[in-house]
């Protein structure tokens, strides 16, 4: 998963703003992006929903459970229901990865894409 963390945009940006103390490291105070993702990746691995699956069950039955129509659905129940979601890994990060995984089905979508489709005129939500 550390690869998927590094080529994902949304979940880099919040890893930079994550406190050292949550990634383990509570001496230092601030730490570089070559730091921060592998010492996530062993934090995040660890965690699950009240479902009990990590981040690899969530993100499978994003991509694969369900008509692809309904993706979005599914994406929007994996970062905001209690039972589905895990702390630290949010509806862009899910988005982007989806749109990676299935290109056919949705594009890439994170925060940054979502404000570059605005600014060409689209009428999406910046934030969800």
């Amino acid at each position: 998963m550390e690869e998927v963390f590094w080529c994902t945009h949304a979940t880099k940006d919040h890893i930079i703003k994550m406190k050292a103390s949550t990634l383990g490291r509570p001496d230092a105070e601030s730490l570089p992006l070559a730091e921060r993702v592998p010492l996530y990746t062993d934090w995040f691995m660890k965690q699950r929903n009240q479902k009990g699956q990590d981040i690899r069950g969530v993100l499978y039955d994003v991509l694969y459970t369900g008509k692809p129509e309904n993706i979005w659905e599914r994406i929007y129940a994996a970062s905001k229901t209690e039972e589905l979601w895990l702390p630290h890994y949010g509806i862009n990060s899910i988005a982007e990865v989806v749109g990676w995984a299935q290109p056919e089905t949705t594009p890439p979508r994170n925060g940054r894409t979502n404000k570059a489709l605005r600014a060409l005129g689209y009428p999406v939500r910046i934030n969800f």
